[in-house]
């Protein structure tokens, strides 16, 4: 049986490497996975992270493309992947044919209040949930917002530091467990 090789950049293209044929190896998909597994403990890039889960298959198309969208939202200038590029005017001709006869929700580049509605009922179905726990008030499971809002806190970014440790406790609440 042949084994299928990948094409891997020894300095991946998000690092700054290039298509040359130097920084080209060809390698099983075990071997691939291993190698941006070895570049994300040396370096920590998110890319190199994404790339060896989906290679192993611990994680699947789907999250793939979420995450290298969210990634490339919060990289401003020439961080972001799409630096640079141009959308061809075929590319801009299918969006905008695939946006034609939608309604996106907006009203003079204003999101209208149904489409907020939805995006925030979302955006809570999708937010990670914590089991917290406090001396006298007993456990608490929900979101960060769910428990500052529930609690009278200052604000969410008190819970979710909580969350990321850069709290041990906060008005007596503690993080029970923190998902992976």
């Amino acid at each position: 049986m042949e084994k299928i090789l990948h094409k891997h950049h020894i300095i991946p293209r998000h690092a700054g490497g290039t298509d040359d044929e130097s920084n080209l190896v060809y390698l099983t998909i075990e071997e691939h996975a291993e190698a941006h597994r070895l570049l994300y403990e040396q370096y920590g890039r998110k890319e190199d992270w994404l790339a060896w889960r989906g290679l192993s298959g611990l994680i699947g198309n789907d999250e793939i493309i979420k995450e290298k969208m969210s990634l490339n939202s919060s990289r401003p200038g020439e961080l972001n992947t799409f630096y640079g590029k141009k959308h061809s005017e075929e590319s801009k001709r299918k969006m905008s044919e695939s946006r034609k006869g939608k309604n996106l929700g907006r009203c003079n580049n204003k999101w209208l209040p149904e489409a907020r509605k939805k995006i925030s009922e979302s955006r809570k179905k999708n937010s990670a949930k914590y089991n917290f726990v406090h001396s006298e008030h007993g456990e608490f499971y929900g979101t960060t917002g769910d428990l500052a809002k529930a609690y009278n806190f200052s604000r969410a970014s008190e819970a979710y530091k909580l969350v990321k440790g850069e709290y041990k406790s906060y008005k007596g609440w503690k993080v029970k467990n923190v998902p992976c």
